[in-house]
């Protein structure tokens, strides 16, 4: 029983840990890339790494990500950052414009044709409606 304890109350520690650390690493790798679509996916998974952590700081790379992906028409990692930004949104309960968000991403997933991800955002998409 003290085991099944010691580990319901330390569980949440390490798996915070572990997200820090993929969080740092993420920030130390976007410091050296060269390429506009590797800073792009970098930005878009610090963006998701901090949704439940710092939405604030999560929309702020989510937003640079949706920069470089429009300016350099990265369609995938667009989408990407249009989802992301809406899950800070929703994490900070402004539902308007995660909903309106997850709308956007939703129809850009549906031209790019990825199926799996669509299903996703649908998912987001009626938590939204509950």
């Amino acid at each position: 029983m003290k085991k099944i304890l010691f580990l319901f109350l330390w569980l949440p520690v390490f798996i915070l840990s572990a997200q820090n650390n993929n969080i740092d690493s993420l920030k130390t790798a976007l410091g050296s890339v060269q390429s506009a679509k590797d800073s792009t996916n970098i930005l878009v998974n610090l963006c998701w790494g901090y949704r439940f952590i710092n939405a604030a700081i999560a929309r702020e790379y989510g937003l640079k990500a949706l920069e470089l992906a429009q300016k350099n028409s990265f369609r995938e990692y667009e989408v990407e950052a249009l989802h992301n930004i809406g899950v800070t949104h929703e994490a900070q309960g402004n539902y308007e414009q995660a909903l309106e968000l997850e709308l956007k991403a939703l129809e850009f997933r549906k031209e790019i044709g990825d199926e799996s991800k669509t299903a996703n955002t649908l998912n987001e998409y009626r938590n939204h409606l509950r």
